[in-house]
């Protein structure tokens, strides 16, 4: 069937299913299995236009995954950032390794480690989609929806928001991972630019990508999209508890937008009005599509009353969906398929991204893009212009 926080560092909550995480992750060497495959298994290149492809099923090409680490120095920080950029993207393997996110807990049982890239199916080379994960996530999390976009053509590129992972995790968050992790997608996009042009991969566009996020991620959207900080009540809030400093605090004055974005996806969270204020949205002007499940605590009316307009948010509320429906689906919940729910998440995104980013006027992913194309167990909202 096709079908926020407080400054006290709640932003958005913890997965539900946490607890089963945890016990997963100490029974992790019980189920993990070598791979069988032949290495020389091989799709057919695809033809035709990539826009011409059903934005409602899975591409042609086989996806391709890869991670590589990166340092920087954040603003406002004096130590080294320490973090990984796991990439996928399409390839004509057919057989090989599959990951495992998350130290071997999580295996993705449709990437395959390390193929070669495919050439790029779109004109100029490969669109770029990024992914920010949410609280005691991981890069990976959210696995159909990235296989889903690269299955299509585009290079899909998630860092790992280190001190925010499953197995690394701050608590209570410092100050700066709220500014940190737009830094982490904006320094992840950086380093695909910087490929060296013997690297398959250089090819990528960079110099404009749709950007989505989820739960904690969310934060990681609305800040990159250019959403401005409340700094004086942050001020009020941090400084007394000595839990920030004046180069920190300049930080989130100066803002940490990326101009890049020319679209994005929220999911299964809402803008944190402990850190933008009241108005921190109305600078905001890329197009937004957010996404919550209605057996979740977000309450998605709420955040499009509160900034559309001027925001051009529109909202999907799927039926039975909750925290998880969005990511780690092995963990979600019984009140919806998690099959189902992965491809109404895949398809609306990629409908989105095609629309906003590859100028995509295909009448089914225009109107999936739109709201007019109804899909199963989904309510669209328009935002009010």
């Amino acid at each position: 069937m096709l079908a926020v926080s407080t400054l006290a560092c709640e932003s958005s909550p913890s997965p539900p299913d946490a607890a089963a995480a945890d016990d997963a992750l100490e029974a992790r060497d019980a189920f993990v299995v070598p791979d069988a495959y032949a290495p020389d298994a091989q799709l057919a290149p695809p033809t035709g236009d990539p826009l011409d492809w059903s934005v409602t099923e899975l591409g042609p090409f086989g996806v391709g995954y890869r991670s590589f680490p990166l340092s920087y120095l954040p603003a406002g920080q004096t130590e080294m950032r320490e973090i990984s950029v796991h990439v996928w993207y399409p390839t004509l393997s057919a057989s090989g390794e599959h990951p495992r996110y998350e130290g071997g807990l999580f295996r993705d049982d449709v990437p395959i480690v390390d193929a070669p890239p495919a050439e790029p199916a779109h004109a100029g080379g490969y669109p770029l989609f990024v992914h920010s994960h949410g609280w005691r996530g991981f890069a990976g999390a959210s696995w159909p929806m990235l296989d889903a976009l690269a299955s299509h053509g585009w290079v899909v590129v998630s860092p790992e928001h280190i001190g925010s992972t499953l197995t690394n995790y701050e608590d209570p968050r410092p100050i700066a991972h709220y500014y940190e992790r737009s830094m982490d997608v904006s320094e992840s996009v950086d380093a695909i630019a910087a490929l060296p042009s013997s690297d398959p991969l250089s090819r990528t566009v960079t110099e404009r990508f749709v950007l989505s996020g989820h739960s904690f991620g969310v934060h990681t959207v609305w800040a990159s999209v250019g959403a401005t900080f409340d700094v004086e009540r942050l001020r009020a809030s941090c400084m007394p508890a000595g839990t920030c400093t004046e180069a920190e605090l300049a930080v989130f004055a100066a803002g940490v937008g990326d101009p890049r974005i020319v679209a994005a996806i929220p999911i299964a969270g809402d803008i944190d009005e402990s850190f933008f204020g009241d108005t921190g949205h109305t600078s905001v002007t890329v197009p937004m599509l957010s996404m919550t499940g209605s057996a979740d605590g977000v309450d998605g009316a709420a955040q499009q009353t509160q900034v559309s307009p001027p925001v051009a948010l529109d909202w999907v509320e799927v039926e039975g969906a909750c925290h998880n429906s969005f990511a780690v689906p092995t963990l979600a919940c019984d009140t919806i398929d998690s099959d189902d729910a992965s491809r109404i998440t895949w398809t609306f995104a990629l409908a989105f991204a095609r629309v906003h980013l590859l100028a995509d006027d295909d009448p089914i992913a225009l109107g999936i893009a739109q709201g007019t194309t109804p899909i199963p167990l989904t309510t669209f909202h328009p935002h009010t212009p």
